[in-house]
């Protein structure tokens, strides 16, 4: 089941979190990925075809999902330059925010944990 979650944060720390929940998938993705690669080059060798198929399959979910991390967070940079571009140019007078937005706590990503299991 999927599900779509949010959070606040000021609008100058955009670009730092969106660095903070890409150095989640460097620190927590990328070394699953590999270890799962290094097993399906261990097991096709031994003969261990099923078993390979099997993280092959695992191996396309993860980067599936990496990816659309990867796309949601393109968008949100991509509509922070938009709206920083726009604030620079003068072309928007004010920054609509909500009374909430204004007084939100950066994300803290630190001490988020991959719980994402292949």
């Amino acid at each position: 089941m999927k599900a779509t979650i949010s959070f606040q944060v000021d609008f100058e720390d955009i670009p730092e979190t969106l660095s903070d929940l890409i150095g989640l998938i460097v620190s927590n993705d990328i070394p699953l990925l590999s270890r799962k690669l290094e097993n399906i080059l261990d097991d096709i060798p031994d003969g261990l075809y099923s078993a390979s198929m099997s993280q092959i399959d695992q191996t396309r979910q993860h980067l599936a999902k990496m990816d659309q991390k990867l796309l949601d967070y393109g968008n949100i940079l991509a509509g922070f330059v938009k709206v920083d571009t726009d604030l620079k140019s003068g072309t928007k007078e004010k920054l609509s925010l909500t009374p909430d937005a204004t007084h939100s706590q950066p994300l803290d990503t630190k001490d988020i944990k991959n719980k994402e299991k292949i």
